[in-house]
């Protein structure tokens, strides 16, 4: 039996459920060629080694890109999540981000599966074990059973804020 903690609230200042740490640490995996590109960007020429230890060949950084940039819009729809208040300058409630972020879900279990695949078709079959790391994929297949098994993140990608100037109007008589 798990513990309950009521003195932890599950909802963040606007009303909404929070983003779990562990959501934005599957959000870190899946975008890490983007982080290791800006890592490689910020570094000096002599030790751009790292980058091409972790894809030898530049078509497999560019695969690795393309895989997972549909993550991207999750981050996007994240940073769109808060409601639209005028007093205080902030949100933008779009539709689309919404429609977006409703199938966050959907889409990053697209992006762990096709990392998955990524990893193993395009490492030779026979040696995958050898030269892909045994704790990627045992990270992504952790990741993937996680964000169908969490009931919070089944709950956060459902809601969506309302505007501040909507909600006045509903209740003005």
């Amino acid at each position: 039996m798990s513990k309950v903690y009521p003195e932890l609230p599950l909802l963040d200042l606007d009303g909404l459920y929070r983003v779990p740490t562990r959501f934005y640490l599957l959000l870190c995996l899946v975008l890490r060629p983007f982080l290791l590109w800006i890592v490689a960007l910020l570094m000096p020429q002599q030790q751009l080694d790292v980058m091409s230890f972790l894809y030898p060949y530049r078509e497999d950084f560019f695969r690795a890109i393309a895989l997972s940039w549909p993550a991207l819009l999750v981050i996007a729809a994240i940073s769109q999540r808060v409601p639209f208040d005028p007093k205080k300058s902030r949100g933008r409630a779009k539709h689309w981000w919404f429609g977006i972020w409703r199938h966050s879900r959907t889409l990053l279990t697209l992006v762990l599966l096709a990392d998955l695949a990524n990893l193993y078709w395009f490492e030779l079959h026979d040696q995958f074990i050898r030269f892909t790391p045994v704790c990627l994929v045992m990270l992504l297949s952790w990741a993937l059973w996680w964000l169908w098994r969490n009931p919070i993140v089944g709950m956060m990608v459902q809601e969506w804020p309302e505007d501040k100037a909507a909600t006045a109007q509903k209740t003005a008589p």
